[in-house]
């Protein structure tokens, strides 16, 4: 299982030593004295700093009130803002994050009016900060950004290479490995130039961690020892923690379960001391996998519930996150269904809750914007600078032209074969220069709008339901979906409300982008209509579908033909009845070897025709528990191949799920899927496919 990166939340210089009976003596001492000078607010500053160090939360919090009250006297403004952002700390990590948020905000707001702008950068990092622990991973990277620029101006290295190691952390939970690694290494450089070993030994597990999950155990390996050694080295118990647990992965993934556990044990022992809930959290859930794997499921069930509980005191969202998809493995495994199923709802809800998509990259950008137009106008400047020196030298150029055709007269019956040769090798080699230059562009290109198209596929993939909410619905299932291109515009959508199931299957106009922007649009109307507005009844919800979308694809035209052949079908699972209607798609029922077929309407849903002609009615038919049902769109029928080329046509489709009717329904996908492929053989695929098959 993954491991959590470790990431530093306040970026300091030690200048003293205190033990932390001496600590707290020596905060109530000067907080006691009858007038703080800005001496006083140092040493008070100083020893929040070790507590910070040595997880003394709740000592900060306990004075909290005192000092921000004396501080907050002093004519420098300085210490007051600094000894805020250290209570602030403390509430962030006891979990009181929104206050520790109001309280940055505040310290910000005194950096900016005394102009400090070191303290305003650190400011802006420990608000990333905050922002990252709730998963506002746009608010956190902003911030960051702005730390990021100040650091870069006033050149405050170690500090801003704390900003690129947290910039790295947002890429890395939004799975970009590459662009993650190359801002831990970039933090890694300035921590190892600076001999900054507290801040080099996070960037290191940072690497180490991403050369684990690229798959390199060799490399990660290395690099989790040298963070463990540097940790050890400075007393860190929250990094040789983390790096522990690194460590067992490694060892988990070889097999040496002993070392593994070991490793994990001892870190979850660190962290109780010191009350670190990430770490807890995260030792608990890869304890809980452990124990899942052995099959020891309740003491499975008690440590993942140990790690929720973590997550839940500690405000960690990510955590969570994965706390949940663990649980409902563990119940799967332990073939409790109805509980995996209700866990995987709540994790994919609180994961499409946490999306951040491609605003990293576009904030970045934004960040950059400023840079680009200060070198724009500095290469303005240098451009009219050489265009006059350019007219300088005109002069010079049009002598040494005019001396030049002189000698090429003289010369030219001499060399003028040597000249037409040199020329026509010139023009050859530019041609072929601007070939391979075009080809470059369109590869280029062709690479960008695969890459968006296979983005694309992503997102359609993530509304689409999932396998396992088809096997907690019914008794046998089967999804079997190959679409033409990257993309499809055909797709299914399937939900329970109260006692009622509804399956719809939908082949929009067209395919590839054009039919998957018409499938996302369709899959949000019906989410509207069925979850939102409570509806089960398939010839109300292909009614309200039928108006959306005419009113969304016609509001400046009356000629748009896009729109969807489309079946919903409703099951009843306490009367054991069921009501189909259908746009043209049918639904097809078989018992026992006998087929029936329930055809849809003639029209589509949407288009240019008039919507208040259209008249959708329900078919009714009874559920038991041999009839198996089937959705279907019209590509596989519609498919060209066999030994003359020619479709293979609904008639004989049918004819096909007739004869497989009796196999289950798993076996009748990898049947359909062969028999399809050996039809289409060398030939294109010329339309998407999609069958549903299902047994209550």
């Amino acid at each position: 299982m993954r491991s959590l990166l470790f990431i530093l939340f306040f970026s300091v210089n030690f200048y003293c030593s205190f033990g932390q009976t001496d600590q707290i003596d020596s905060v109530k001492i000067i907080l006691n004295s009858p007038v703080l000078d800005t001496n006083g607010a140092k040493i008070i500053y100083r020893l929040q700093l070790k507590q910070i160090s040595d997880g003394e939360f709740k000592n900060i919090l306990r004075h909290k009130a005192q000092v921000l009250n004396r501080t907050s006297k002093l004519p420098n403004q300085l210490w007051y803002a600094q000894s805020m952002r250290v209570v602030g700390v403390a509430l962030e990590r006891t979990g009181q994050i929104d206050l520790a948020l109001k309280i940055y905000a505040d310290a910000l707001n005194i950096a900016q009016t005394i102009k400090r702008k070191k303290l305003e950068a650190q400011c802006f990092h420990n608000i990333g900060f905050a922002n990252y622990l709730q998963s506002s991973f746009d608010n956190a990277i902003v911030a960051y950004l702005k730390a990021i620029k100040i650091r870069e101006e006033i050149k405050d290295s170690v500090p801003l290479a704390w900003s690129l190691n947290n910039v790295g952390l947002i890429y890395w939970r939004q799975h970009s490995k590459n662009d993650a690694l190359k801002h831990f290494i970039h933090a890694q450089d300035i921590f190892r130039k600076k001999n900054f070993l507290e801040g080099l030994a996070i960037s290191t597990s940072n690497v180490g961690l991403i050369y684990d999950e690229l798959g390199d155990k060799t490399k990660a390996k290395a690099y989790y020892f040298e963070a463990f050694q540097i940790n050890t080295k400075i007393g860190n118990k929250s990094g040789i923690a983390l790096t522990l647990n690194n460590l067992s992965e490694i060892y988990r993934a070889k097999k040496q379960m002993d070392s593994c556990i070991l490793f994990l044990n001892k870190a979850l022992e660190i962290n109780t001391e010191i009350n670190n809930l990430e770490g807890l959290e995260l030792n608990y859930r890869n304890l809980a996998d452990i124990s899942r794997e052995k099959g020891d499921h309740k003491k499975a069930l008690e440590l993942i519930h140990k790690a929720i509980e973590a997550s839940n005191k500690g405000h960690l969202p990510q955590g969570l996150i994965t706390d949940y998809n663990q649980l409902s493995l563990i119940y799967a495994d332990m073939g409790n269904y109805k509980d995996a199923f209700l866990s995987h709802k709540y994790y994919a809800k609180l994961n499409d809750s946490l999306n951040f998509g491609d605003k990293l990259a576009s904030l970045e950008a934004a960040f950059g914007k400023e840079k680009i137009e200060k070198e724009v106008a500095l290469l303005k400047n240098e451009k009219e600078i050489s265009e006059l020196q350019l007219k300088r030298k005109q002069w010079i150029i049009y002598t040494a032209i005019i001396g030049i055709i002189l000698l090429a007269i003289v010369s030219f019956f001499i060399v003028r074969s040597n000249i037409n040769r040199r020329k026509t090798n010139l023009s050859l080699e530019l041609k072929n220069n601007e070939i391979i230059k075009q080809k470059e562009i369109i590869e280029a290109k062709s690479n960008d709008i695969t890459d968006s198209i296979l983005y694309a596929k992503r997102i359609q993939s993530a509304v689409l339901p999932e396998l396992i909410e088809f096997k907690s619905q019914f008794t046998e299932s089967f999804v079997l979906f190959e679409p033409r291109d990257i993309v499809s515009g055909d797709f299914y959508w399937l939900d329970r409300i109260d006692d009622t199931i509804v399956m719809i299957l939908a082949d929009c106009t067209g395919h590839g982008v054009p039919g998957a922007f018409m499938s996302i649009i369709g899959h949000d109307l019906l989410n509207q209509i069925i979850k939102e507005g409570k509806q089960v009844n398939p010839s109300f919800i292909l009614r309200e579908l039928d108006y959306k979308v005419h009113q969304l694809l016609n509001k400046n035209t009356n000629s748009n033909n896009d729109g969807m052949d489309i079946a919903v079908v409703a099951f009843d699972t306490l009367t054991n009845k069921g009501a189909f209607c259908g746009a043209g798609r049918p639904l097809i029922a078989v018992d026992n070897g006998k087929m029936e077929i329930y055809p849809g309407h003639k029209f589509p849903v949407g288009g240019s025709s008039d919507n208040s002609c259209k008249l959708f009615l329900n078919t009714p038919f009874d559920i038991t528990p041999t009839k198996k049902f089937y959705l279907l769109s019209d590509g596989f029928s519609d498919q060209f191949g066999g030994e003359k080329g020619k479709k293979f046509k609904t008639k004989r489709l049918l004819q096909t799920i007739s004869e497989i009717s009796t196999l289950p329904l798993q076996e009748q996908k990898k049947v359909l899927l062969e028999t399809f492929q050996n039809w289409k053989g060398l030939l294109e695929q010329v339309d998407d496919v999609c069958i549903l098959g299902i047994r209550l």
